[in-house]
């Protein structure tokens, strides 16, 4: 009987240790193959140029560190899902993974091992992943409280549609949902506005991780 083929997976993690506990749990798991395992910066980015694009890359946030090594997985290996694992609980730390390009959000401080485990598994076959403690700590009122319920109940049909296109797990920018669904983008920016006002958000990436979380980004709607 033929063995299953393991998920490949790249691990971007500035502190030694942290890396190597992960890179042994991941594989531990049975399921994934760590192909390549680094810091930020060049020594990730020499070995990566020479390696094949993995499916999943898990990278660790801290500070500055991290944005910019998504940025080069989603340019250079277009088809690799990208889970960020954030060592701090701030609203700037989560919206400027997701504005890398990360599809899969964990905070360190915060999350078990376990869920390092969902969160590889919904990456993988789902292509995004957030934990439900994740929208409280955007700040500043980026999120309003509104009921999940109350939102579905008040999004149009086309509104819903919309909200699914851009939550998908590459982030597709307005014109290419526009395009789409054979839309202008005069017509799309005017429902935008509409979905922004019910969900309670200023803005797209606030709208992904509340989408995200109310199951939108799979094509079922």
């Amino acid at each position: 009987m033929p063995t299953k083929s393991l998920v490949t997976v790249a691990v971007v993690e500035e502190e030694a240790l942290v890396r190597c506990l992960l890179v042994e749990h991941i594989e531990r798991l049975g399921r994934y193959r760590v192909v390549l395992a680094e810091g930020h910066g060049d020594a990730f980015t020499n070995l990566a140029a020479e390696c094949s694009a993995p499916r999943l890359a898990v990278v660790g946030i801290r500070g500055a560190n991290g944005p910019g090594t998504i940025v080069w997985v989603k340019d250079n290996w277009p088809a690799t899902r990208v889970l960020a694992i954030l060592c701090e609980r701030k609203a700037d730390a989560v919206l400027g993974a997701l504005g890398a390009g990360a599809c899969g959000l964990l905070c360190r401080l915060t999350n078990a091992a376990a869920d390092v485990d969902e969160a590889l598994d919904e990456v993988h076959t789902k292509g995004h992943y957030q934990p439900n403690d994740l929208l409280p700590i955007l700040a500043e009122g980026s999120v309003a409280e509104i009921p999940h319920a109350t939102i579905l109940e008040s999004l149009s049909s086309i509104e819903k549609k919309i909200l699914d296109r851009v939550c998908a797990p590459d982030l597709p920018p307005w014109q290419t949902v526009a395009d789409g669904m054979f839309r202008s983008l005069a017509t799309i920016e005017s429902h935008r506005a509409s979905i922004y006002k019910k969900m309670g958000v200023q803005g797209v990436k606030a709208a992904v991780l509340m989408g995200r979380a109310m199951g939108f980004g799979n094509g079922q709607w």
